[in-house]
């Protein structure tokens, strides 16, 4: 367009008419732009800059049209002054586009990171509040597991008493056996004396010249004998009561124990999470 004005010959109609013509193009997309840009407070300058110079196209276009007396060199030049300026204006425009396009970018930017800001804020104080929650469960835990070791600890020392007893026990039944068997050995001696007695008393001669006294002095020793392994028989009795009465006690002291383990387990799978 711009060539095609300078090789026709010129006069002030048609110089007036490409003057006319182009300006108004160019201040069309200058107030486009301007509109646009607005509400963009960080280019003030280049809008003031720009609208100047379409201002001033304009005025050049009319002195055009009003000088017909300069030469078609001067108008060449000038209307070539005015493409320039023309394509300056349509780059800055182009960089004010840009710099809108830009600016929308950074505070759509901006937004997406002020909410990203605070879901991170939220997540953090998620995060606090979990944090916070573990740790009372922590104290809860070591609570009850403080308690289970010192009921375990007691249910050792329990135990332990009652290894001790049974130890007592196993040593006492020990020595009732031994003392039983002495006087099972005892009361057998004593029944071959009697028996070697009655034999003598039957074969011997003077026995049975003696017989009355012998037979009351057997009697007597009968007598005595039967009292001794009565006696004896009777501490027999004694000592298996006791025994017997040793083997209950060490039965139900066996049964509590394993009583307070039960319950022990039972505490302690209570206490434990997620079950």
């Amino acid at each position: 367009m711009s060539s095609s004005s300078a090789n026709q010959p010129t006069s002030s109609g048609s110089s007036s008419a490409v003057a006319s013509t182009n300006p108004p193009a160019q201040s069309s997309n200058s107030q486009v732009s301007l509109s646009m840009l607005h509400d963009v407070p960080s280019i003030p300058q280049l809008v003031l800059h720009g609208s100047i110079t379409n201002f001033t196209i304009g005025t050049s276009n009319f002195n055009v049209a009003e000088k017909s007396e300069q030469t078609e060199s001067e108008k060449t030049d000038f209307v070539q002054k005015i493409q320039e300026l023309e394509q300056q204006l349509m780059e800055r425009n182009e960089l004010m586009q840009k710099a809108l396009e830009s600016e929308n970018k950074l505070k759509e930017d901006m937004r997406k990171l002020m909410k990203r800001n605070d879901e991170l804020l939220t997540e953090n104080q998620n995060l606090k509040n979990q944090n916070h929650q573990l740790k009372e469960d922590m104290k809860e835990q070591m609570k009850t597991n403080m308690e289970l070791f010192t009921e375990n600890q007691y249910l050792k020392t329990q135990n332990n008493q009652l290894k001790e007893n049974m130890e007592e026990f196993m040593k006492r039944n020990e020595e009732s056996t031994t003392e039983i068997r002495i006087l099972k050995s005892q009361n057998q001696q004593l029944k071959t004396e009697t028996e070697m007695m009655r034999q003598r008393a039957q074969h011997s001669e003077e026995a049975r010249r003696n017989e009355h006294a012998k037979m009351e002095e057997a009697k007597e020793l009968k007598v005595k004998l039967e009292e001794s392994a009565v006696a004896r028989n009777q501490q027999i009795k004694t000592l298996k009561e006791r025994n017997r009465y040793l083997k209950n006690s060490l039965f139900q002291r066996m049964g509590e124990l394993e009583q307070l383990q039960t319950q022990a387990i039972r505490r302690s799978t209570r206490a434990q999470p997620g079950q």
